[in-house]
């Protein structure tokens, strides 16, 4: 969670590009940085029959791909296997929470790629079990379990973030237009000399920032406030009292 201070007021400012449909995006570099910066996501897969199956996860980064620790009996990694092909990764979907207030949902950044299993004997895979992020996931023993095995996970060419890359004032006082897209790769390169569409993530995080503006408005304000003694912004909630039903 971010510190409140007066920085936390503007911080983000510079990285504020609107699209040409009025969205937020980042700068694909801050991107992968707050990307980095995080180890919890969640990970959403479809089992054979379609019953959809989502599970909190840790992870590391390497090369700008997400590898996840975990086991092969377990459902995320039997609903990956059932859904490759050879060559052909399985389709999945990361949310990846990012706590900015105290109160309301965190921003977040989102989006949808291709996950295969690796064994932890995976040449692709030995040269980052050393590393710093790699070891915050596997200290616990979790190498020498049977089954033991990663999820190396291939982002797309679009992240929908929302929350991101503007000030916590303006996240305050406007949630519901904090939502926005990071295209890279080749759909960076489409979008460019096309109109762009709004995707159904925008939507869906469109629709959580209406529920919170609907949360606020039925009971919880939200002030920034200045100490007159420090100068230093702080959020206070003020819960309304409200009479029982």
């Amino acid at each position: 969670m971010e510190r409140l201070t007066r920085s936390s007021f503007t911080t983000g400012m510079s990285t504020i590009t609107p699209t040409t449909d009025g969205q937020l995006t980042l700068d694909e570099e801050t991107l992968w940085r707050k990307i980095e910066e995080r180890s919890f996501c969640t990970l959403a897969t479809t089992a054979p029959g379609g019953t959809p199956h989502v599970a909190g996860v840790l992870y590391a980064v390497a090369d700008r791909t997400l590898y996840v620790s975990t086991l092969r009996p377990s459902r995320k990694a039997r609903n990956i296997a059932a859904a490759s092909a050879p060559g052909v990764p399985a389709a999945v979907s990361v949310c990846i929470p990012v706590r900015r207030l105290p109160v309301g949902p965190p921003s977040s950044i989102q989006f949808r790629g291709r996950a295969e299993i690796l064994d932890v004997d995976d040449p692709a895979l030995v040269p980052h079990l050393g590393t710093k992020p790699f070891r915050a996931i596997t200290s616990h023993g979790e190498l020498d379990l049977p089954g033991s095995c990663f999820l190396r996970i291939e982002p797309g060419d679009r992240f929908v973030i929302y929350g991101l890359g503007l000030p916590l004032r303006r996240l305050i006082r406007d949630p519901l237009h904090a939502g926005g897209a990071v295209d890279v790769g080749q759909l960076a390169s489409s979008r460019s000399s096309s109109s762009p569409q709004p995707s159904s993530e925008m939507t869906s995080a469109s629709a959580s920032a209406r529920a919170w503006a609907a949360r606020m408005r039925r009971g919880i304000i939200v002030a920034a406030t200045t100490s007159a003694a420090t100068s230093t912004p702080t959020l206070r909630a003020k819960p309304r009292v409200m009479a029982s039903t």
